[in-house]
Order: C-alpha cells, then sequence, then structure tokens
C-alpha cells in the first residue's frame, strides 16, 4: 500500500489528480486515516473520482461522511463484483457507494470540507490491482 494523499491539517475543500493508470483498473483498496477534527459541526466527504468526458467527473468510489475524527477506514472496489466495503479491524467499513463498469484511466481523490471553521487532518493510502495485458 503507497501513501496517495500525506497526512496534513486541512481547512477546504480540493482534489488530487492520480497519475494516468495506462492500463484497466480492476479492483482498488483505499484508507482513509482521520487523526484530527476541529470546528462548529464540521464534516469531511472523500470520494475517488473517474472522468468521464472533458471536465466532467463521476464519484466512482466514496466514503461514508465523516463528522469526527474515527479509525481508519477502507473501502474496496472489484471489477464486476458488487460493491461492498470490508471490514479488517480495526478498520471500520467506510464504503457509502460504489459503481461497476468500465474503470477508465484518469483518476482523481477528492475531499469537500464543510462547518463552522472546520479542520480534518487526515491521509489516503492505496493499493491498485491491474486486470494483466495479453
Amino acid at each position: 500500500m503507497y501513501e496517495l494523499l500525506a497526512s496534513a491539517a486541512r481547512t477546504a475543500s480540493g482534489n488530487f489528480a492520480l497519475p494516468d493508470k495506462k492500463g484497466e483498473l480492476f479492483a482498488i483498496d483505499l484508507l482513509l486515516t482521520v487523526t484530527a477534527q476541529a470546528g462548529t459541526t464540521p464534516t469531511l466527504n472523500v470520494a475517488l473520482e473517474r472522468r468521464l468526458t472533458g471536465s466532467v467527473w463521476e464519484g466512482f468510489l466514496t466514503f461514508a461522511e465523516v463528522a469526527a475524527a474515527t479509525p481508519t477506514r477502507l473501502a474496496t472496489w472489484v471489477r464486476d463484483v458488487a460493491p461492498a466495503a470490508v471490514e479488517r479491524a480495526p478498520v471500520a467499513p467506510g464504503a457509502a457507494g460504489a459503481l461497476n463498469g468500465p474503470a477508465g484511466s484518469e483518476w482523481r481523490l477528492t475531499w469537500a470540507i464543510a462547518g463552522g471553521s472546520p479542520s480534518y487532518t487526515f491521509s489516503v493510502h492505496a493499493e491498485e490491482y491491474f486486470a494483466s495485458r495479453k
């Protein structure tokens, strides 16, 4: 598993473009670790999005909304398998939704932070699996 987004305190929404995958993504595990939060009723929403066309992006794998510093959350997507959150102690299941279908090669990680003077310290790690090319 590698660090996709380094741990840092963030107070605004943002996104991070992933390197072009060049091949067909077969499966991905994402670990969201939130170590601190502050503010009045803060919320954090993190998603992996795929590019559909031009500037149109679609949430492909979405974590459940975070309202407080919580244990690490794991979200898993596997092509052609019903989307599911997988629980591995001490990891809480974290996927709120996932889509099946062509994965494509252009991806970005997005986060939306809301609330009164919100702040979240979090990181995201990933493990990617690719279909073998013949």
